[in-house]
């Protein structure tokens, strides 16, 4: 964990020299989940949409996060739902929409989605 605390250090220092730096606030995140820091790296995913509010990886990201948390399952079946309606052939998408359908007991609907 110790080289992701380092990353996150420096990428850190890069998100408020540019704050709107799409990239860094991306390994951010990343690096933040990794890290078991889940809310701060929500935040800097959150920042990336923010930045570019149709970037499909940052999207199915969130998404992959909420369905960790059942709280937060409506949350990433809003992300995906939006993420399908740029690229109704993502594979992924339709992958992760079957796991939230799982989790909200919608088999019918995961079966379709799978």
């Amino acid at each position: 964990m110790r080289e992701f605390d380092e990353a996150i250090t420096h990428l850190k220092k890069a998100t408020r020299r540019d704050p709107r730096n799409f990239a860094a606030n991306y390994r951010l995140g990343l690096c933040q989940i990794r890290n078991n820091m889940r809310e701060e790296g929500i935040n800097s995913l959150k920042m990336c949409l923010s930045i570019n509010p149709n970037d499909i990886d940052t999207m199915l990201k969130l998404s992959e996060v909420y369905q960790r948390d059942d709280k937060k399952i409506k949350e990433a079946e809003q992300m995906i739902t939006k993420v399908l309606k740029q690229d109704p052939e993502l594979a992924e998408a339709y992958i992760q929409l079957g796991r939230i359908n799982e989790k909200q007991n919608k088999n019918a609907a995961a079966l379709e989605a799978f």
